[in-house]
């Protein structure tokens, strides 16, 4: 290239966005890379991931806080320890865990089919390590896994000139891929069809031998901070405080994805099917309701649109598609036999989801794109990682409309990324529209009760990885900046070496920055920002916190003692004042309990018991009736029926319930929060009032239907 040329492109490069500008040495550099990789070279020394080190610093420090505390830690209760925590360890006090054809004591004896499953990872650590330490490796896990598979994909995309939207030359990046490529040529190096604002570090040479020094030099700066960045990324991803039952199955959604294309475009056999083991092993890391029927559904959208696009079926998204669904339906084997063989009816089918106007739908779209949408999915995106996607977002495509590159708009990760995330949004908004919803049951009526709203739960992978895209560019943008200024450096303008050097670095603030936001946004499953600032509270200034700790919420020596002096021996018995997950993770067997899927003809029965409050509470009555999950004692003189709190403000009232009803289905003990004021009009005896001031905050009032 000319000086001219040169100039011309500088120039260029001043009009366009930062994007345009962005790869430093085009594919040169990615070639130059891929070939020292495939040569035996390092790419980069381990002590360049400095990200590594902040990593494992904080696995360190949040690894002594939780031994320091242990079951004194603050963990989520919604949907938490009142759900899935406590079923984990019924199971295990039951023996239940690996059982076949078996029942476990809550709501009157379901099949152990309807719990969570034996043959994923988060179960099996259940099933061998105490419930508590399970669910603390099960969130260092976790976070691993977001990391590892983050940097896989960005790896990935990196070498197939993707990441930085560079488009590969018409083999898609064959010559990245071709095993048996050992160098670049000088025709290679100046790539025809460069982008516009790309500045080959060739340039500076005059024949494809010196050449070939800068560009490595070059693509291992460029991949060193890739890894980096996807690192950051993956961090803040894995740490984000998300559903925590479904952890593993956020975390692991790019490592799907990074199977998928390793196997898609893999030429040699023998690699080609380890990444399909790979893709059919992946379902124990996932769950199918959650997760793995979204998945199957992107995959066939992905393999149409492929196809058609290249006019012939595309046989490896095919047989990923195949493989996906057949490692589900070999890790979830209890779920499918009951979903395919099972003809009871379930609350599923009974199921009434709020059906909205089309503004309050416009306004749960919103809601989803700016928040998540749901506490399960609170990705805390909105304070930086947002604002930065859609400032790129603009810059990019304001620059493609400027060059009138309207391919690259179509073509650009970074776009289509955008459009999944606004595609889930839409779906997570129409969820709510009570026409769609009846469609799809028509159409596909196991589908009943399904819900498909869920697509939102994929949204903070896609946020983190646009974020990652944007700075990623944005590295490449200020190194070639930086570039510029250590060559005018070279003029005599030594001072500002140091500058270009800290220019190039900007990128990474950012993503340190959106670590920092998500570790310390008191969301209500950050556990570990609620154990120390709970920890501080008390020992700084000696303020028990409302919220319980993991051993208060299940107070485990109260019940043992309960146990012991009433003699219970696995009668049937339900929680009044706090939740059945208390009485089930002490073994005691429950009539209530929380579980999304049952039969509807215990619902019916289950229902004559708490008739009567429910006909003096309109919400609870809709709330049991439109979905009934929670299968509670309600109460009757207070929309609030559980308190999950240190000091609750009710300390008595009267207990609403057909007492009959309770013994009809072999009810024998309530143990309630609260003392019943009216205990002996509904044929109710005291067997005595508990409490342990030094482990437990409750005081637990055992009754006994007569």
């Amino acid at each position: 290239m000319t000086r001219g040329g040169a100039r011309h492109g500088a120039a260029a490069s001043a009009r366009e966005s930062l994007d345009a500008g962005a790869a430093v040495s085009g594919h040169a550099a990615h070639d130059a890379g891929a070939s020292a990789c495939r040569a035996g070279e390092k790419p980069f020394k381990a002590a360049d991931l400095w990200p590594l080190w902040l990593i494992g610093l904080f696995f360190v420090l949040a690894a002594l806080v939780y031994l320091l505390t242990g079951e004194n830690a603050r963990i989520a209760v919604a949907d938490n320890l009142d759900l899935f925590q406590a079923q984990y360890q019924m199971m295990k006090n039951t023996g239940t865990f690996f059982a076949r054809d078996a029942q476990v004591p809550m709501l009157h004896g379901v099949t152990r089919d309807d719990l969570p499953g034996d043959w994923q990872l988060s179960g099996l650590l259940y099933a061998f390590l105490p419930s508590f330490t399970a669910y603390i490796v099960l969130y260092f896990i976790k976070i691993a896994i977001a990391v590892t598979s983050f940097c896989l994909l960005a790896i990935k995309l990196w070498q197939d000139g993707v990441l930085d939207g560079v488009r590969p030359r018409a083999a898609h990046g064959a010559a990245i891929g071709a095993a048996g490529t050992a160098t670049t040529s000088a025709a290679d190096a100046r790539p025809a069809a460069a982008p516009t604002g790309a500045v080959p570090a060739a340039e500076a040479s005059s024949a494809a031998g010196p050449a070939a020094a800068p560009d490595k030099a070059a693509a291992k700066k460029q991949l060193t901070a890739c890894v980096n960045l996807s690192l950051l990324c993956g961090f803040a991803y894995g740490a984000l405080c998300l559903f925590p039952a479904f952890g593993i199955s956020f975390a692991s959604i790019p490592l799907l994805i990074w199977l998928v294309l390793r196997f898609h475009r893999e030429q040699k056999k023998s690699r080609a099917a380890l990444y399909l083991v790979g893709i059919f092993a992946y379902p124990f890391l996932s769950y199918f309701s959650y997760f793995g029927l979204f998945l199957i559904a992107y995959l066939c959208v992905a393999w149409i649109w492929s196809s058609a696009a290249e006019k012939r079926l595309n046989h490896r998204l095919f047989f990923s598609i195949i493989a996906l669904s057949a490692g589900y339906a070999f890790f979830e084997n209890r779920l499918f036999a009951s979903m395919l063989f099972s003809k009871e009816a379930t609350i599923r089918q009974t199921m009434k989801i709020a059906s909205m106007t089309w503004p309050q739908i416009l306004d749960q779209m919103k809601q989803c794109f700016l928040t998540g949408g749901a506490m399960h999915v609170t990705s805390v995106h909105a304070k930086l990682v947002l604002p930065v996607c859609c400032a790129y977002f603009i810059i990019l495509n304001a620059g493609c409309i400027l060059r009138k590159d309207y391919h690259r708009i179509f073509h650009d990760v970074f776009n289509l990324g955008a459009l999944i995330l606004v595609f889930n949004c839409f779906v997570f908004g129409i969820y709510y529209s009570e026409g769609v919803r009846n469609l799809i049951s028509r159409l596909i009526p196991p589908l009943t009760g399904w819900q498909f709203g869920r697509t939102n739960f994929f949204n903070p992978f896609l946020w983190y990885g646009l974020f990652c895209i944007a700075l990623y560019r944005l590295y490449l943008w200020t190194a070639r900046k930086g570039s510029e200024g250590q060559t005018k450096a070279l003029k005599g303008r030594g001072g500002r070496v140091c500058c270009s050097r800290l220019f190039r670095s900007v990128s990474y603030l950012p993503a340190v920055l959106s670590v920092l936001i998500v570790l310390l946004t008191p969301v209500p499953y950050n556990d570990l920002y609620h154990t120390v600032h709970a920890q501080l509270n008390a020992r700084l200034r000696g303020v028990n916190e409302q919220s319980l700790s993991y051993s208060e919420f299940y107070s485990e020596d109260l019940f043992e003692k309960i146990k012991r002096e009433t003699g219970y021996h696995g009668e049937w018995s339900a929680a009044y004042g706090l939740h059945p997950a208390t009485l089930e993770y002490n073994g005691i067997a429950t009539l209530d309990g929380y579980l999304g899927f049952y039969s509807q003809d215990y619902k019916d029965r289950f229902r004559k018991i708490i008739a009567p409050a429910l006909d003096k509470q309109p919400a609870s009555r809709a709330y049991f009736d439109d979905w009934g999950a929670r299968c509670y004692l309600y109460s009757g003189s207070s929309m609030v029926t559980v308190e999950a709190v240190r000091t609750p403000e009710r300390t008595k009232e009267p207990l609403d319930l057909d007492v009959a009803a309770f013994k009809a289905l072999g009810g024998k003990y309530i143990f309630s929060r609260l003392e019943l004021t009216n205990a002996e009009e509904k044929g109710l005896s005291l067997r005595g009032k508990y409490s342990m001031e030094d482990a437990s905050p409750y005081t637990i009032y055992v009754y006994e239907a007569r």
